[in-house]
C-alpha cells in the first residue's frame, strides 16, 4: 500500500510538470524540427507526427464499456504528438479505450488551436484522420505514381510516431502490458509521467529502443473528407505537395 501511494504521489507531481517538458515547437526551434522532417522524407513544413497508442488497463470501475476497445480489451486511448527526434511535443491521455482516434483529436486543444491558427506547421497522421490544411493523410487506395510517391514519403516520416511509441513501451514494460491501477485518472498520470521521462532520456541521449508495436485497432470508415475553414482544403493542399515532390 506505501508503494502505490508513493507511485501515485511522484506520478501526480511529475505530471504536474509536463508543460514543462512537453511542448509544442515553435520560432526557431519549429523551424528546426521542420528541417529534420524534411531531412527524413521530403516532404516540408512538417512539425510533428500524430497517431493514438492504447494502453491496456485492468477493468475499472462503473460504465466498462467506454472502456472497450476494438481488440475487445480495456484500455486508455492515448493521443500523442512527436517531432522528429521522436520527442512528445503534445500528449493527451484522457479519453477511454473506445474514443475513435479522429474524435479525440476534434476535440483537443491541439485541434482548436491549428483551426484557430495559434499554432503554424503542418502535421501528419494516418488515414483515420481527416485530412486537412494543416493534418496531412495519405491517399487511399492510391491511383497514380505521384499518388503512390506522396504516400511513401509520407510513411517514411510518419513512422517516427510508431517508434516513438515503440520506445516509450519498450523503456515502461507497463505500459506494453496492463497497468493496474483501479483509477483512470491514476493511470493517465502514469502515462504522462512515462512520456515525461522518455523525453527526458532521449535528450540525456540514453539508449533507444525504437521498436515499432503494432496496438492499432482494426480498421473503420475512414474519416470525412476535409471541408476546409477559410482557406484551402486538405486534399487540394495534398495534390499540390504531391506533384511537387515527383517534379523535386
Amino acid at each position: 500500500m506505501s508503494v502505490s501511494r508513493i507511485v501515485t504521489a511522484v506520478s501526480y507531481a511529475l505530471a504536474r510538470k509536463m508543460h514543462q517538458f512537453i511542448t509544442f515547437p515553435t520560432g526557431e526551434r519549429a523551424c528546426k524540427v521542420m528541417h529534420k522532417f524534411g531531412e527524413k522524407g521530403g516532404i516540408g513544413g512538417i512539425v510533428g507526427a500524430i497517431d493514438c497508442t492504447h494502453v491496456r488497463i485492468v477493468k475499472p470501475k462503473g460504465n466498462q464499456l467506454f472502456y472497450i476497445n476494438r481488440k475487445g480489451y480495456h484500455s486508455m486511448n492515448i493521443q500523442a504528438v512527436c517531432d522528429a527526434d521522436r520527442c512528445f511535443i503534445s500528449v493527451l491521455a484522457k479519453f477511454p479505450g473506445s474514443a475513435h482516434d479522429s474524435r479525440i483529436f476534434s476535440q483537443s486543444a491541439l485541434c482548436a488551436d491549428f483551426e484557430g491558427r495559434w499554432k503554424s506547421g503542418i502535421l501528419l497522421g494516418d488515414a483515420g484522420y481527416a485530412c486537412k490544411s494543416y493534418l496531412l493523410t495519405p491517399y487511399n487506395n492510391a491511383r497514380s505514381r505521384i499518388e503512390g510517391q506522396f504516400n511513401k514519403r509520407h510513411a517514411r516520416q510518419r513512422i517516427l510516431i510508431e517508434q516513438a511509441f515503440g520506445c516509450l513501451k519498450r523503456r515502461f514494460h507497463t505500459l506494453h502490458g496492463e497497468i493496474r491501477l483501479p483509477s483512470p485518472t491514476k493511470i493517465c498520470a502514469v502515462v504522462v509521467v512515462c512520456c515525461v521521462l522518455h523525453n527526458m532520456a532521449i535528450r540525456r541521449n540514453l539508449p533507444d529502443f525504437y521498436d515499432v508495436i503494432d496496438d492499432r485497432q482494426p480498421p473503420e470508415e475512414a474519416a470525412r473528407p476535409d471541408q476546409g475553414h477559410g482557406g484551402r482544403s486538405g486534399s487540394v493542399i495534398r495534390d499540390e505537395i504531391a506533384r511537387l515532390l515527383m517534379l523535386a
